[in-house]
């Protein structure tokens, strides 16, 4: 599942990082993105998440998810969060 560009309108991050796990399949990935990265153009300046959000994020996805990476594309951040699998 990708996920670009939402996590401000979320109501409630956590609910909505549930949500996000409860529908994804064992085994399943789960990647969100947001503006900023490395080098954020000078028309998303503004919607970049400070650390602490981005903190925020990446917190909500470890209380769910078993395996969590932030990376900083050029022009993005990423989380990739996969769900363990429990399948025999």
């Amino acid at each position: 599942m990708r996920c670009a560009g939402s996590r401000p309108i979320w109501p409630d991050l956590d609910a909505g990082i549930a949500e996000l796990r409860r529908v994804l399949r064992p085994a399943g990935r789960l990647t969100v993105s947001w503006y900023g990265g490395e080098h954020p153009s000078r028309s998303v300046r503004r919607l970049v998440l400070p650390e602490d959000q981005l903190e925020r994020v990446e917190n909500g996805l470890r209380s769910r998810f078993a395996d969590v990476r932030r990376m900083r594309t050029r022009r993005c951040t990423v989380f990739d969060a996969r769900v363990e699998n429990t399948l025999p």
